[in-house]
C-alpha cells in the first residue's frame, strides 16, 4: 500500500526562538590555565574511552566560540488542499486537510565566520502531521486512511549565508512515531503498527525587515508503517505494510526573533 500525497500549495510558517543567556566573560583576574602539553601516553581507561583527554580539553574552548546559543523553536505548516473528488461519481467531492506542527530546541554551529558563512544545523523536538478525507454517506473511507502521526524528531542539516540577509539551506530529519493515528484503529482501519518517518528538504529564504522573512522551500516526506494482520484480533482491514508519501514545494512566510 503507497500513499503518494503531491502538494504545491502556498503554506503559512511561523518561526520564533529566544536565544539563552550567554555566559559571563572570564575575569581578567583570573585567566583561565591553558592545559600543558605532555609527552604521557593516553591510559587504558581513556583508549577505552575513545578519548584521549590532551587533546579533548584544548578543543571545549574552541567548540563553545562557535556554537550559537540554543533556541526553543516552532513550526507551523497548513498547506491548502482542493476538494477530492470520487472516482465512481466526480460530482462528489470530499473535504481534504492537512496540518503539521513541530517544535523544540534548535542549535546553528558556525564553521566560518565570513561570508558565505556556512553553519552546521541540529535540532531535535516533537511534531505532530495529519491529513485527511472526507468520509461517504456510511462514514467509510473513499481514499487512504486518515493519519495523525505524532512522533519525536531528529535533523541536521547545513545552511549557507551567501549574504547576512539571504541563505540557502538544507536538512534531514528522522522521525521517532509514538501514534500514527486513525489508520491504526484496529476495528476500522489496519490496526497497531510499527513506524517510522524521514523527511528531506531544503530551501532559500531571505530577510525582508527585522527578522520578517520570505523564502520557497522543496520537501520529500515519507513515513513507512509495518501492520500485524495475523494478530489475535483480526483488524478491519488487511494489508502488511504501507507506506505513505508527501512531496511538492511551498512558499514561506515567517518572523524570527
Amino acid at each position: 500500500m503507497t500513499i503518494p500525497r503531491i502538494a504545491v500549495a502556498a503554506l503559512l510558517a511561523a518561526a520564533c526562538g529566544r536565544p539563552a543567556a550567554a555566559p559571563p566573560a572570564p575575569s581578567a583576574a583570573s585567566p583561565s590555565p591553558s592545559p600543558s602539553p605532555s609527552s604521557a601516553a593516553p591510559t587504558a581507561a581513556e583508549r577505552a574511552a575513545g578519548m584521549d583527554t590532551r587533546i579533548a580539553l584544548p578543543l571545549l574552548p574552541m567548540m563553545a566560540e562557535h556554537l550559537m546559543p540554543s533556541r526553543i523553536g516552532a513550526t507551523v505548516d497548513k498547506p491548502f488542499w482542493p476538494d477530492s473528488t470520487s472516482k465512481q461519481d466526480p460530482a462528489m467531492k470530499f473535504g481534504t486537510s492537512e496540518l503539521r506542527v513541530e517544535g523544540g530546541l534548535r542549535w546553528r554551529i558556525v564553521l566560518y565566520k565570513a561570508v558565505p558563512r556556512p553553519q552546521l544545523l541540529i535540532q531535535a523536538g516533537g511534531g505532530l502531521h495529519s491529513f485527511a478525507i472526507g468520509k461517504d454517506a456510511m462514514g467509510a473511507d473513499v481514499g487512504p486512511a486518515d493519519v495523525s502521526y505524532k512522533y519525536a524528531t531528529f535533523g541536521a542539516g547545513l545552511r549557507v549565508h551567501f549574504a547576512e540577509w539571504a541563505w540557502i539551506w538544507a536538512m534531514f530529519d528522522y522521525h521517532v512515531v509514538f501514534d500514527p493515528g486513525p489508520i491504526a484503529d484496529l476495528v476500522a482501519e489496519y490496526g497497531p503498527a510499527k513506524t517510522f518517518g524521514i523527511r528531506v528538504r531544503g530551501g532559500l529564504d531571505f530577510l525582508v525587515y527585522k527578522g520578517f522573512k520570505i523564502g520557497a522551500e522543496g520537501l520529500y516526506e515519507r513515513f513507512s508503517l509495518t501492520f500485524n494482520p495475523a494478530s489475535a484480533v483480526p483488524p478491519g482491514k488487511i494489508a502488511n505494510s504501507g507506506t505513505d508519501q508527501y512531496f511538492g514545494g511551498v512558499i514561506v512566510v515567517g518572523y524570527v526573533l
